[in-house]
């Protein structure tokens, strides 16, 4: 599965699931007592007959054919409801009953919570942004996987490979979604599950810490620095030598980070960014070939020092129409005497 859509838009989705939502917990509630059995059997009927549709609604609204929603909804409440070699008097079967319908509007919200975190399903993935997360690194992957967790409650684990498909976010060579799951885990980021068909994980205490210490202050690394006492701006940027300067020690230092930090202060869709982008692109592929051994150690090199020569002609390039709105007032030399 390349990606994931939505055949009718969100907002059609979320009010046909909204009101399957209702249906479920209205049935609850006019059945949470009973006199007899022709009673129980009934409302046993109208449970199954709003499964049914429900089934319909998951399995006609998306385009893949192992749909994961279809799943999680069949799936709800069946744990608590069918214990084999276990016989429940009538009332406690009931309950149980009960308990399985709640667990399925449960599982309808949890459906609705997921596509809320996928630009794709909301239309947000504009051509610029695909182009974007084509060229992110296994790094920008990871960091933006647990972006989207943090977005999520952490009372359950949520779809791996439904968060990057849903936000346009493709593998880029096989099994990469696994090999990211692995790596956030082993770190402790994560906690979850992993089977043949399933890849379900939720942040763990440490992956909040860093979403909150680490990716929310990425943005403001430059003003930090730019802001000490040996880093005082007194010029437009595009006479600004030491900035200029800073990412080209970095280029040569280390491409990865090049690519991140440039990525915060250029602003999207401007030649720079382009170009940034582009070389990106490169690079990631370079790095494909480099990892099943189909390129020779000197191309690797040659093109490794044609990215660097870009890069810092790039920089060479940047002015003022290229930083981001929230960094401009550095370089505004009225606010630095």
């Amino acid at each position: 599965m390349e990606k994931l859509e939505l055949i009718l838009p969100f907002y059609d989705f979320k009010i046909t699931t909204e009101k399957f939502i209702a249906l479920l917990d209205d049935l609850c509630d006019q059945n949470k007592s009973y006199e007899n059995e022709e009673q129980s059997n009934h409302f046993k009927i109208l449970f199954q007959r709003v499964s049914n549709e429900i089934n319909e609604h998951l399995k006609k609204s998306f385009n893949i054919e192992r749909n994961y929603f279809y799943m999680t909804f069949e799936e709800a409440g069946m744990n608590q409801f069918y214990i084999p070699g276990n016989y429940l008097a009538l009332e406690s079967i009931h309950q149980r009953l009960i308990e399985k319908v709640k667990e399925r509007a449960k599982a309808l919200k949890y459906i609705i919570s997921v596509l809320e975190v996928c630009d794709q399903i909301l239309g947000k993935l504009s051509s610029d942004l695909i182009i974007e997360r084509e060229n992110f690194t296994i790094r920008k992957k990871q960091d933006f996987l647990l972006k989207r967790l943090s977005n999520l409650k952490d009372e359950y684990n949520y779809p791996v490979d439904i968060l990057f498909l849903g936000n346009g976010i493709k593998e880029d060579f096989y099994k990469e979604f696994e090999k990211i799951y692995y790596d956030l885990d082993k770190n402790q980021f994560i906690t979850g599950s992993f089977t043949s068909n399933k890849m379900l994980a939720n942040l763990t205490l440490k992956g909040r810490k860093y979403v909150q210490d680490v990716l929310e202050k990425e943005n403001n690394y430059l003003i930090s620095i730019l802001q000490t006492k040996n880093r005082v701006v007194k010029s437009s940027f595009s006479g600004s030598k030491e900035i200029k300067a800073y990412f080209k020690r970095l280029i040569s230092k280390d491409l990865e980070a090049s690519f991140n930090d440039l990525d915060n202060f250029i602003i999207e869709n401007t030649n720079s960014w382009t170009n940034l982008t582009l070389q990106r692109g490169r690079y990631n592929r370079i790095k494909e070939k480099q990892d099943k051994a189909i390129i020779s150690n000197e191309d690797v090199s040659i093109e490794i020092n044609r990215i660097h020569k870009s890069l810092l002609n790039l920089v060479d390039d940047l002015t003022d129409k290229d930083i981001k709105k929230e960094l401009k007032d550095i370089f505004n030399p009225s606010s630095n005497g």
